[in-house]
């Protein structure tokens, strides 16, 4: 969704993120969407900003140093879980 060196993103074009690097398995409604924006604006973990295009109201977000933070400790949680689901797939073979 959020990239850590990229411009702010606005709400269509996280979706179509979101979309695209799931190789369209996740497809977000836009209340999905706004819902989960507004917490991290609520966490502090992103910022709103006025888009140049304001004639549509357009809003773009970006990642605080906060979000990225929380964003690579997330990272680093999942892939810890991913090697341990992993270890325990091979282990069940092993069994069998």
């Amino acid at each position: 969704m959020f990239r850590q060196k990229e411009q702010p993103q606005h709400g269509y074009s996280i979706l179509k993120g979101v979309e695209e690097m799931s190789e369209r398995r996740v497809r977000l409604s836009t209340g999905t969407l706004y819902g989960a924006l507004r917490r991290l604006l609520d966490y502090g973990w992103i910022t709103r900003h006025s888009a140049d295009d304001k004639a549509r109201g357009r809003q773009d977000y970006r990642l605080t140093a906060r979000g990225r933070k929380i964003l690579q400790q997330e990272i680093a949680r999942l892939k810890q879980l991913t090697r341990l689901a992993g270890l325990r797939v091979i282990a069940t073979e092993q069994q069998t």
